[in-house]
């Protein structure tokens, strides 16, 4: 038996090492381009884009055309422009509760009439800030995959890491009444 396998190890030997990592003395091989480990660069990230995206996450619904609403529908978020991360979250439920729970973006169970958005870009994202209710601010924090500018975390404006969707629990942005 041994006889037979002894001519098959050079051969194994010539194989594996055409698969290895390759050495070269010669000028110019063996190193790496300029333009094969360039990182991309992104064209600057504006508010106008940060907006936009906003608009995407929370729209005018298509039962009224008056009232917004957001872009999940019944717990499907592919229309939604968020990052795998906050995708995984969303799929969590993060928000829903024993009395129905509450729409994730806005942390809310109701339409709203108006809204108003403005923005604050940053080096690869920024913040959009959502004002829905007349009164209540959440804030879209956005970062750049893949050269698109996506949702990666909604935080209620002015309150700090605490009221993240990644937060357990999940604090509602409205202001809670007092009885």
């Amino acid at each position: 038996m041994r006889g037979m396998w002894r001519p098959a190890f050079p051969l194994i030997g010539l194989i594996l090492a055409g698969c290895g990592a390759s050495t070269s003395t010669g000028a110019g091989q063996g190193t790496p381009s300029t333009a094969a480990t360039a990182a991309p660069t992104a064209a600057p990230v504006t508010a106008a884009m940060l907006i936009a995206v906003a608009d995407r996450v929370f729209l005018r619904t298509p039962m009224s055309g008056a009232e917004y609403g957001e872009c999940d529908s019944a717990s499907d978020f592919s229309a939604c422009p968020v990052t795998p991360r906050l995708l995984g979250r969303l799929e969590q439920h993060p928000i829903s509760g024993g009395v129905g729970g509450a729409a994730p973006f806005c942390r809310c169970q109701n339409f709203w009439p108006t809204q108003s958005i403005t923005a604050t870009p940053a080096a690869g994202g920024g913040v959009a800030h959502v004002t829905i209710f007349g009164s209540v601010v959440i804030d879209l924090v956005m970062t750049v995959v893949n050269g698109t500018l996506l949702v990666d975390d909604t935080l209620c404006s002015g309150r700090g890491a605490a009221t993240s969707i990644f937060a357990n629990p999940v604090v509602p942005c409205a202001p809670l009444r007092s009885s």
